[in-house]
């Protein structure tokens, strides 16, 4: 009877698992967004809101109005992207190249 309980018990606890690790996401994005945030009142105070931290342009209206806490111009988004995206390759392989010497 104990192992009936404690098989009836075991999705319970797996439930509450995941259910935890998704808490701690939420709140782990929910504290990136506010670090954002905080970041963009920041800028607001020290009167450079708005002005591209790659190149110094001044970002559009459209695209502050969709992503009010950017730091970078679409030209300079863009360029961060494809530098991760190149990095992220490159580690990626990094493994293989050792197994392969």
């Amino acid at each position: 009877m104990d192992q009936l309980s404690r098989l009836h018990d075991a999705p319970a606890a797996s439930s509450d698992a995941a259910r935890d690790e998704i808490d701690a996401a939420l709140r782990e994005a929910a504290q990136a967004v506010l670090t954002l945030i905080n970041a963009a009142l920041r800028r607001i105070e020290q009167g450079s809101y708005g002005r591209c931290q790659g190149c110094g342009a001044i970002m559009s209206r459209d695209r502050l109005a969709a992503l009010p806490m950017s730091i970078w111009c679409g030209s300079c988004q863009l360029a961060q992207e494809k530098a991760a995206s190149k990095q992220r390759h490159a580690l990626s392989h990094c493994g293989e190249r050792a197994r392969d010497l």
